[in-house]
C-alpha cells in the first residue's frame, strides 16, 4: 500500500500491531544509499489527516523483450527499418510499481527500474558489463568473519576507522597513513630496511637509547666518525686525540679542567680556572731535558704556595702579566 502524508506519497515497507493501534513503517530510501531509510521528510503533527492507497501492482519475471518501443505496424519490424527504444520497455504511473525481470532482444537483463529510474541491477551479455547503482548494495560484513577482497583496496582519501577496541588488521600496499586512534598495531617484525618501522623491543634491546638506559655492549665507529662532546682515540691502546688549535681558538668561557694542544706554542696547556698554562710534554733526552716556550702570551697567575721556574730569555707580550703570590717564588735560569 501507500499513504500520503504532508501531500507527499510514500510506499509503505510494514506494519505492526502496537496494542492501541498500529505502527506504520514508510519508505523513503537515500538516493546515495539504499539501505539508509531516511523516513518522513519533514514532521507530522498529532490527528493529522493522512491517506492509504491500494497500489497497482504488476509483477512480470522472466519476460523478454523483443524491439519494444519501435511501433506496432509494419514499419516496426526490424527488417523493415523498426528502431526498439529501451525506456519504453517499462512505464510506472501514478505511484503504480511494476516489479520485471526482463531480457531484451540483445540479451541485456534488468531488474526493475523504469524510464525515470535506473535498474536494480543489469546485465549487458554483449559488453560483459555488470551495473548496480551506487548505494544500492546493503550487506553485512560481520556474518563472514573472513571477508576477502579480491584486488587492491582504494580508500580514496578517506579513512579505515574503528568506534570500538577491537582488533583491526590491515595490509597497506600503498602509500598512504595508517591511523589507527588509540588501538595498537601487534605481531611487528623486527626491521630490516632502512623505512621499516621498529617495535618497542628492538629499540630497548638494540637501539641507543637518547635519555637513560645502558648500554650492553660496545660502540664501534668507522674511520673520522666522533661523538660530539667526547674525546676519541686511536686505538683501545693508542692515543686520546685532544683538540689542537691556536690561542685565538680557546674556549670563549673555559672551566677549570680544560686541556688542549697549543699550536702557537707546540705544547700542551690546561686551564686551571683563572688562566691557560703549559701542562709539559716538550722534548726531553731520556727525561732529563724540560723545555719551555720563550714568551709569554697570556696572563698567568701562579698557584698559591707554588714556585715556578723558567729557562730563560722570557718575553712578556704587551699587556699581559705574571701574578706570583705572596709566599711564592718565580725563577728564571
Amino acid at each position: 500500500m501507500l499513504v500520503e502524508v504532508n501531500s507527499v506519497i510514500y510506499p509503505i515497507e510494514s506494519v505492526t500491531a502496537n496494542g492501541s493501534g498500529w505502527t506504520i513503517n514508510i519508505l523513503r530510501p537515500d538516493p546515495n544509499n539504499r539501505s539508509n531509510n531516511l523516513g518522513l521528510d519533514g514532521g507530522i503533527s498529532d490527528e493529522a489527516v493522512v491517506n492509504f492507497y491500494l497500489r497497482s501492482m504488476i509483477a512480470s519475471s522472466g519476460h523478454t523483450m523483443e524491439y519494444v518501443g519501435s511501433g506496432t505496424n509494419y514499419s516496426a519490424l526490424p527488417e523493415n527499418g523498426g528502431v526498439p527504444i529501451e525506456s519504453r520497455q517499462i512505464t510506472e504511473l501514478n505511484d503504480g510499481k511494476i516489479w520485471t525481470v526482463i531480457t531484451d532482444h540483445n540479451g541485456k537483463l534488468r531488474i526493475g527500474g523504469n524510464q525515470t529510474d535506473d535498474p536494480i541491477f543489469e546485465v549487458d551479455q554483449q559488453t560483459g558489463f555488470i551495473t548496480i547503482p551506487e548505494g544500492s548494495i546493503s550487506f553485512n560484513l560481520l556474518s563472514d568473519e573472513t571477508p576477502q577482497l579480491g584486488g587492491n583496496l582504494d580508500v580514496n582519501g578517506n579513512t579505515i576507522t574503528s568506534t570500538s577496541n577491537a582488533n583491526v588488521v590491515i595490509d597497506p600496499n600503498g602509500t598512504g597513513t595508517v591511523d589507527v586512534s588509540t588501538s595498537r598495531i601487534t605481531s611487528v617484525t623486527d626491521p630490516t630496511d632502512a623505512q621499516d618501522a621498529a617495535t618497542k623491543n628492538y629499540v630497548d634491546t638494540s637501539a641507543l637509547l637518547l635519555s637513560g638506559g645502558t648500554m650492553t655492549g660496545n660502540i664501534t665507529f668507522n674511520s673520522g666518525q666522533t661523538i660530539d662532546g667526547y674525546v676519541p682515540q686511536t686505538s683501545t691502546t693508542g692515543s686520546a686525540e685532544v683538540p689542537t688549535g691556536t690561542e685565538a681558538e680557546r674556549d670563549g668561557s673555559p672551566s677549570a679542567g680544560y686541556l688542549r694542544f697549543n699550536t702557537d706554542t707546540d705544547t700542551f696547556e690546561g686551564f686551571d680556572g683563572t688562566s691557560w698554562g703549559s701542562i709539559g710534554g716538550g722534548a726531553s733526552a731520556g727525561g732529563a731535558i724540560y723545555e719551555n716556550s720563550q714568551s709569554i702570551t697570556s696572563s698567568y697567575t701562579l698557584t698559591a704556595n707554588t714556585n715556578g721556574m723558567s729557562a730563560g730569555p722570557i718575553t712578556i707580550d704587551s699587556g699581559v702579566t705574571v701574578t706570583v703570590p705572596s709566599g711564592s717564588t718565580w725563577v728564571i735560569v
